[in-house]
Formats: C-alpha cells, structure tokens, sequence
C-alpha cells in the first residue's frame, strides 16, 4: 500500500491478486478493467528504480496474449546437449556464456528426440561453484 515501503512490484502485485479475488468470491475493494490496469503498470513501470524492472513489468500486461508458440525458440537455433557429452570444464564454460539455466539433452545423434533437461543450477552446485 502507499507509504508502506513496498516497492512497486510489490503495490502491483497485490492488485492482481485483488483480482483474483473475483474468482473465489472474495470481497476487492476496487476492481479494474483490463485497459486501466494496463495503464497502472505503465505508469508504476516508470516510477521504478531499476529499468529493467520496469520493463518487464511493463511486458507482464500483454504477457497473457502470448501462446507457447511465440515464447519457443526454432530447433535449429536452440543450445541442445548430447547425453553422451562429458561435462568437463571446457563444455561448463561453454554453458555458462551461452547464460541459460536449462537446456535441452538429446539421444542417440538425432536433435529432435530431447529426453531430458540439463538444471544448470543443479549441476553447478553438484560441482561446487555455487
């Protein structure tokens, strides 16, 4: 709430759960519609310290429009691994500027068949430089 210290994130927050109170039935003290709400993010978006966290906040309004398709990245640019690599520390520094937490591990030479996903996080930690 104002004055409380919360950042930004935090006020935004809080008014979309009060939205989802729609949902249960609970009593919201203000309900907005989809272009008012639309207008305090942009405007919350700019007050914010960090541009960054603006912008994603800003993005987080037409996020819902947004399918699995458009977020996917095409097999042939995607940063797959072969179960049979050796994760030595050539291919961990390989992962690490490439900068994803997650990547793709295929089967048997053929890209398409991913069995599994590589946690970067686990295995860093695994290998104690987390």
């Amino acid at each position: 709430m104002p004055g409380d210290g919360s950042s930004g994130v935090i006020r935004v927050r809080r008014r979309l759960k009060a939205g989802k109170c729609l949902e249960t039935g609970l009593t919201v003290r203000e309900i907005y519609s989809e272009e008012k709400l639309k207008t305090l993010i942009k405007v919350q978006s700019k007050k914010m310290e960090e541009a960054a966290q603006g912008d994603i906040l800003a993005r987080i309004a037409d996020f819902p429009k947004k399918t699995v398709q458009d977020m996917m990245t095409p097999m042939e640019d995607a940063f797959v691994l072969s179960g049979s690599e050796t994760l030595d520390l050539k291919l961990l520094v390989t992962i690490l500027e490439k900068g994803y937490t997650r990547i793709p591990v295929f089967e048997e030479k053929n890209k398409s068949n991913i069995s599994t996903v590589l946690n970067v996080k686990v295995c860093l930690k695994i290998d104690g430089f987390l």
